[in-house]
């Protein structure tokens, strides 16, 4: 299976308009393949964003987190994923699922023309892996749907997939793939809009903090040094 690896990263931007100020955490896709692009293509970014603004201005604060994307960047790609180390049953990864009712898509008042959805597919990593290493998965992935009325289904059906499953273990190991079929699909966590568009260089997730204050918004910001340990 081929595994396309690109830097995600987190960018902070302030935002002023008429309304007032509010923090914004945007997530972009990079080519880097060490920090000092990183901190390179996070700066060119942030100059084109600030650029773009039409109705007041935006600050650009800094990087917030980086985190591993996994391509090819199409249906199937994996935008980042997390971890909840306490929820090693299934009962516990399913408290993480809610009624499709409840789904950003379904709740959003956007009628973007975006064909493009995060589904938020959640996964249980149970025995015979140690105690100690069990785990729930939460997987951001691409869906591709021409209609919102075939998201869903096809969020169930690339989480149920013997693909996805493979390249998330390959991800996650590296080793012992007949150990995929331990990877318990649990459901769907999310569906929610593509903010742009998947692509290097584009944001594809955009989440407000509504934070008062610069001082506050700046307290999410990290130095780029802070991520010396992230693997490229």
């Amino acid at each position: 299976m081929n595994i396309e690896k690109y830097a995600g990263v987190t960018l902070l931007f302030i935002y002023r308009n008429n309304e007032g100020l509010s923090a914004v955490q945007q997530n972009f896709i990079t080519s880097a393949t060490n920090l000092k692009e990183l901190s390179r293509e996070a700066a060119l970014i942030a100059s084109t964003v600030s650029k773009d603004v039409k109705n007041g201005d935006c600050t650009y604060l800094g990087v917030h987190d980086v985190f591993e994307v996994n391509g090819p960047l199409k249906q199937g790609a994996i935008l980042g994923r997390s971890t909840l180390w306490s929820y090693k049953n299934i009962n516990f990864a399913k408290k993480l699922l809610k009624p499709k009712t409840e789904f950003w898509i379904y709740k959003s008042k956007s009628k973007r023309p975006v064909k493009q959805f995060i589904a938020e597919i959640v996964f249980l990593l149970p025995s015979p892996i140690k105690y100690s290493d069990r785990r729930t998965i939460i997987c951001n992935v691409l869906i591709e749907s021409l209609t919102q009325a075939n998201v869903y289904k096809k969020a169930i059906s690339i989480g149920k997939s013997q693909e996805l499953r493979e390249k998330l273990f390959k991800v996650l190991f590296q080793f012992e793939p007949k150990l995929t079929n331990e990877l318990i699909f649990i459901g769907i966590a999310n569906i929610k809009y593509v903010y742009d568009k998947v692509g290097v260089g584009k944001c594809f997730e955009a989440l407000s903090k509504n934070k008062r204050s610069v001082l506050s918004a700046k307290k999410l910001v990290f130095p780029i040094k802070k991520f010396s340990n992230y693997k490229f």
